[in-house]
């Protein structure tokens, strides 16, 4: 419910302010209905698209941690057979 008001006041207000019912006539509110369900799939084709690229970019470090670790847990087991006792 809370994504909804977002996207809503999102699309009426920053983004799309076009659409909506200027008059209660039950034509008019349908209409707007129709108009702000497409804004809402527009705004959140826009956010998955922006998601899933952000998840990409992250799946690309994983090499970067796992060499980083590999090489601690090497030095690690070098310094406890190498460390004095």
């Amino acid at each position: 419910m809370k994504q909804f008001l977002l996207y809503t006041v999102f699309a009426n207000v920053l983004v799309f302010p076009w659409g909506l019912s200027a008059d209660g006539r039950p034509l008019g509110v349908l209409l707007a209905l129709l108009l702000l369900l497409a804004k809402m799939a527009v705004v959140a084709a826009v956010v998955v698209g922006i998601e899933s690229s952000f998840a990409k970019l992250r799946l690309f470090k994983i090499p970067e941690f796992m060499g980083a670790g590999f090489i601690l847990s090497v030095l690690s087991i070098v310094t406890f057979y190498l460390g004095g006792k």
